[in-house]
């Protein structure tokens, strides 16, 4: 099985401001990264300098897929020149040059073997990827693994085993691009399960149905220590096969191959892993750097609140999802959340940016958990200014009272402005009191999985001439 090697184009090439200044050390970069706080950490390493010293900007950044996370090196070279002559200096990347120089994704080639009962039953993979890795390999290279750690799928199996063999090639490096390794897994696997379906002469909707993981079976450990959280795969294949009109699809094969007419008939159904973690578990292939997210949620005394956040923005329309988990905690306007993110220079001190389908399932999780925290500072302060004991404080939509008086009600922003003298020895840690920083890390070797089936068609006779299909997806 052959995966295509991808080059990747986003609308917005790379490009890279610095401003070096001699005189306390301090340098700044505008660019274009998915991910500033990485470029931070291994900018300041390479030029030996202090990483409270280094700031990187990043605005809203036009497409990257992944191929804006990791470092290039025009990343380094650039703030050098700038300290060499102390001056700024801008580079940006030409349309052939992204072409010629963008970290390449895919690019590899599987050796399957399946075993499998004649009535359909799965027993077991054996997975060997000859990785194109490049010329050297990239800084995330070994995330190109995952492919194999998910080749399982969606079915059950007594057994796999998998190994990577990394190729050294005159190319340009591999890096995580477009699904990293989750895609992959899709296509080897379920182009497995057709030949085995083939092979035995069953139906590929059937041995699928055979093997598929059951609801009652969540959360489901698989073969590589991967916990599926919940899913409920043939309720989709059921609505994907009625929104295709399968058992049609299938008499209208049957009758065309009568008249010269083939049509062929095609599934796939596939479980993404979201939001890696733990960091213990991924830090092999990610040089150590734990996967987690960080928030920072500040509430203003006239009732407005920033967001910072570490995740990052090109394109997934986080200022809506962040901000109306923020509205819903705290009982506020969405409209008076300020979601701020890619500058190092404010906000939270590290941040794993936006990949891998993680940003709402961990960087979301990071807000709620700091906008929970803010709650429970005020309630310290509400308890405070209605002379009650905390326990009998309630929080409802944006207020709090007391349990047994709801006239005694005072809105966030009206309380504020009578902060007792004493506040600092009411509210808890070090932090301002009315503004929470929380961290979050996945915990386990489990993560959250979404899962899709689609069905497509596509026609031909035997002279040859095609016609278009169908595609279905649930």
């Amino acid at each position: 099985i052959h995966q295509q090697r991808l080059t990747p184009t986003p609308m917005e090439t790379r490009g890279v401001l610095a401003d070096y200044e001699a005189y306390d050390k301090r340098l700044t970069m505008w660019m274009s990264t998915q991910n500033p706080h990485f470029i931070r950490l291994f900018v300041s390493g390479a030029m030996g300098l202090q990483e409270s010293l280094v700031r990187v900007i990043s605005a809203d950044v036009g497409g990257g897929f992944g191929s804006k996370i990791s470092p290039y090196p025009e990343d380094y070279l650039v703030p050098a020149v700038s300290r060499l002559l102390e001056r700024p200096v801008k580079w940006i990347e030409s349309r052939t040059e992204s072409v010629q120089n963008a970290y390449a994704g895919r690019g590899q080639y599987y050796d399957v073997e399946v075993a499998a009962k004649k009535d359909g039953t799965l027993l077991g993979m054996r997975v060997t990827q000859y990785l194109d890795v490049g010329a050297y390999c990239a800084p995330f290279s070994a995330f190109q693994t995952v492919a194999c750690l998910m080749a399982g799928g969606a079915y059950k199996w007594q057994g796999i085993s998998s190994r990577t063999v990394g190729v050294l090639t005159n190319k340009v490096p591999t890096d995580p691009y477009r699904g990293a390794g989750r895609p992959e897994a899709t296509h080897l696997v379920e182009r497995m399960v057709d030949l085995v379906a083939h092979e035995i002469g069953m139906d590929p909707v059937a041995i699928r149905r055979k093997n598929f993981i059951q609801p009652k079976e969540f959360p489901f450990t698989q073969n590589f220590g991967l916990v599926v959280d919940s899913g409920d795969y043939e309720k989709t294949l059921n609505r994907a096969l009625e929104l295709a009109g399968y058992d049609q699809l299938r008499k209208q094969q049957t009758e065309g191959r009568k008249h010269g007419k083939y049509m062929g008939i095609g599934l796939s159904t596939w479980i993404e892993l979201c939001g890696f973690g733990p960091s213990s578990a991924t830090a092999p292939a990610t040089g150590g750097i734990a996967l987690s997210e960080a928030a920072q949620v500040r509430v203003m005394p006239t009732g407005s609140v920033i967001v910072y956040t570490g995740t990052h923005a090109h394109g997934q329309g986080h200022e809506t999802t962040f901000s109306q988990i923020v509205a819903d905690t705290l009982g506020v306007p969405m409209e008076s959340v300020d979601l701020r993110h890619g500058d190092t220079g404010e906000g939270t001190a590290m941040g794993y940016g936006t990949a891998g389908s993680r940003s709402l399932s961990v960087g979301g999780v990071a807000i709620s958990r700091a906008s929970g925290k803010v709650v429970d500072k005020a309630r310290k302060l509400a308890a405070h200014i209605l002379e009650a004991a905390e326990e009998d404080i309630v929080f409802d939509q944006g207020k709090f009272h007391r349990h047994t008086a709801l006239a005694c009600r005072r809105a966030w922003s009206k309380g504020w402005k009578r902060w007792p003298t004493s506040i600092r020895q009411i509210s808890s840690g070090p932090s301002a009191p009315m503004s929470a920083w929380s961290r979050w890390i996945p915990r386990r070797v489990r993560s959250r999985f979404k899962n899709m089936l689609r069905s497509m068609t596509a026609e031909t006779s035997s002279t040859r001439r095609s016609s278009r299909g169908k595609f279905t997806a649930a």
